[in-house]
């Protein structure tokens, strides 16, 4: 049996009944409150060339640097560096005292000129899961306010057999 949904703070404009067994905010397909972490998802580090698919969100490209190097101990950046590989690469962080690797999700625009690289080594997927046969998880992102008390996997997800 699930837990019951609670769907955590509303803004004050919010026209959602009271007890509505929806929220806007999560349901809705730009939220940045909930991400689906697939367990049959695989990457692979490319040093050289390109990635045949790219990874085409920084929440993606983090869980994926964290699986690769086997640790949540990096640094993790969003930004545009037209100097860098599209989409998600990790390279050595640079500040002592601090992690020892950097994964970060480039928002500019592919440029044919910059390739994965040993220095900005690209987190690419290696395989497909095949639609409908992935398993996972929901990952529930908290904010700054005090009553989202939300965390951790919210709903597991696995492919069913049709019949």
């Amino acid at each position: 049996v699930p837990p019951p949904f609670v769907a955590g703070p509303l803004p004050r404009a919010s026209l959602a009944p009271k007890g509505a067994q929806h929220s806007g905010l999560l349901e809705c397909p730009m939220t940045t409150r909930l991400t689906k972490v697939v367990d049959s998802a695989t990457y692979a580090a490319v040093d050289n060339g390109t990635c045949v698919e790219p990874i085409y969100t920084s929440y993606e490209c983090f869980q994926a640097a964290e699986d690769l190097l086997r640790t949540s101990d990096l640094a993790k950046e969003e930004g545009t560096a037209p100097d860098r590989p599209p989409g998600c690469s990790l390279s050595h962080a640079d500040r002592p005292g601090g992690p020892a690797h950097r994964a970060f999700f480039n928002l500019a625009p592919p440029s044919a000129a910059v390739r994965c690289s040993a220095a900005a080594r690209c987190v690419c997927p290696e395989r497909a899961t095949p639609f409908g046969e992935a398993t996972g998880a929901v990952l529930y992102h908290q904010t700054s306010q005090p009553a989202d008390i939300g965390r951790g996997k919210a709903a597991p997800f696995r492919a069913s057999s049709s019949g």
